[in-house]
């Protein structure tokens, strides 16, 4: 982490790399930075450190919080939000002071979305946060901090996905997503307050993400942020170290790819699902929608499934079935569909998916019934899943998931990979994985393996895992870049793999005189 003195344009390092850092501000008093920081490679558990301005040692101030914090303006205090502890489900809007003492909560709801950003208004007596509204977008809750009542705040087609109070109190600039072809360019808004209209105050092509506004309140610091992802084609084994090319040169961002059963190539942007051909060429649309955003696809034997987000005209995320060509689409899950990366037994015709933390849920892939949970999954206190992507065995045996097993204390956690019988849905057999993993399992091709990315130093490679308990040992040698996604062509001879980076840049918005 550094810090900028905006002035002189100098830089000083205050935080040496290590963990993800996904929230940073500034003490009421300006003499501290406190910091959400990740705790573990997979970011499924972070705390709150404090370190001095002028660089030091950082601080543990409070662990486990799911959000960015905020200040109230007396500076005495400051809020956050923690999900899944001590009751796994639900979610709890706490408060202490700055050193993390005297923590007190200020209400618990069940875990439908859970916040990442919070602001705490000027006057001291409104918290405002992101939440899901009857309508099935992301609007702005208001907490009425004497009384604990909550206003809803519904904006239209606009999601929220980041605000913080205007310090004349007077509304929330926020970075908000709109619903339609460009929803995942993120712009920056002012919604009026106590009415609820929203304002642009960005109107281009970027994409921005955090938001802190000066005290003056003329000032808007953001980071203006371009996504890079591209699709690698390797041998299945991972072929030699070295230098690879992305697979094709449209340079579109690929956001999903999927292999279908006869091993053709599938690939989305989000507005559509296009086959490619041997050299990475679009060779004509599969599914489309300029009003709706792909997920996410998966392989279901003859069929494809996607996760898709506003479609048919909906407000939410939902599950679909495919043929492999696009036609006789089936909904088989309705509603916020939270687990992005379903998995399938094509022989048991069986689609598994996560749903919450406490259990993993199947429903029936010829959509002929309802999602039903797995009792054998359930966690019952003892931890709770990580729904990062799971597996299912080439045999179509067993399920491959992640979850994390707390400490008797319930104060510390470990991952560990869970192997599901789903013949017997018996209680699953559980084995340790690396540390440094970062997100779900698959099987390998001849299914003897599991196989997940790791994050060492910021840079992403596959680790396969024996199922026998033998070592372990990678299967790339990438020296830059993160993995978002990897699978194997149905033959196993070639191995696809989404790997990009964020390009950023701080900018500043300043207001312009009439």
């Amino acid at each position: 982490m550094w810090l900028r003195n905006v002035a002189t344009g100098s830089d000083t390092q205050i935080v040496p790399p290590g963990s993800q850092i996904p929230n940073v501000a500034f003490s009421p008093d300006g003499n501290y930075i406190y910091f959400r920081k990740a705790e573990n490679a997979i970011n499924s558990d972070f705390s709150i450190y404090r370190a001095p301005v002028l660089g030091g040692t950082a601080q543990n101030v409070v662990r486990d919080v799911d959000s960015a914090l905020t200040f109230s303006p007396d500076g005495k205090r400051m809020a956050y939000f923690r999900a899944n502890d001590p009751e796994p489900g639900k979610f709890r809007l706490l408060s202490a002071n700055l050193d993390g003492s005297d923590e007190k909560v200020l209400f618990i709801v069940p875990l439908v979305y859970l916040p990442r950003h919070i602001s705490w208004s000027p006057d001291g007596k409104t918290i405002a946060y992101p939440d899901l509204q009857p309508s099935g977008l992301i609007g702005v809750e208001l907490f009425d901090v004497p009384s604990s009542k909550i206003r809803d705040l519904d904006l239209g087609d606009r999601e929220i996905e980041e605000l913080t109070w205007s310090n004349a109190g007077d509304g929330l600039f926020v970075i908000y997503r709109q619903k339609g072809p460009n929803f995942n360019r993120r712009q920056i808004g002012f919604v009026d307050l106590p009415g609820g209209q929203i304002h642009s105050v960005s109107r281009d092509v970027n994409s921005y993400a955090t938001l802190t506004v000066s005290s003056d309140n003329k000032t808007l610091a953001t980071v203006q942020r371009k996504i890079v992802s591209n699709l690698y084609m390797l041998p299945g084994d991972g072929g030699k170290p070295g230098d690879v090319s992305p697979f094709g040169s449209d340079g579109e961002r690929v956001q999903s790819f999927v292999w279908s059963a006869d091993g053709g190539l599938l690939a989305s942007e989000g507005l559509a699902l296009e086959r490619l051909d041997a050299s990475g060429k679009n060779q004509g649309q599969i599914v489309s929608d300029p009003t709706a955003d792909i997920l996410s696809t998966a392989s279901c034997g003859k069929y494809l499934l996607l996760t898709w987000a506003f479609h048919n005209n909906s407000n939410t995320n939902s599950m679909w079935r495919i043929n492999a060509d696009g036609s006789d689409p089936v909904k088989l899950l309705d509603n916020t569909v939270p687990d992005a990366f379903p998995a399938c037994s094509p022989s048991q015709n069986w689609v598994y998916f996560f749903s919450d933390v406490k259990r993993a849920w199947r429903v029936p892939l010829n959509g002929s019934g309802k999602a039903e949970p797995i009792p054998a999954t359930e966690m019952n206190g003892a931890g709770f899943l990580l729904g990062r992507g799971s597996g299912v065995s080439p045999d179509g045996k067993t399920l491959a998931y992640l979850v994390e097993l707390l400490s008797p204390d319930k104060k510390a956690g470990v991952e560990k990979l869970a192997l599901l019988d789903l013949a017997t849905l018996a209680a699953p057999r559980m084995m340790s994985v690396d540390p440094r993993i970062s997100f779900g399992v698959q099987f390998t091709p001849e299914g003897k393996s599991v196989a997940y990315p790791i994050n060492d130093n910021g840079v992403g490679n596959i680790w396969v895992q024996p199922l026998d308990g033998s070592a372990g040992h990678l299967l790339t040698h990438f020296t830059s870049e993160q993995i978002g996604l990897f699978r194997w062509s149905p033959d196993g001879k070639q191995l696809g793999i989404l790997r990009g980076h964020a390009d950023s840049d701080v900018v500043l918005f300043q207001e312009a005189k009439p």
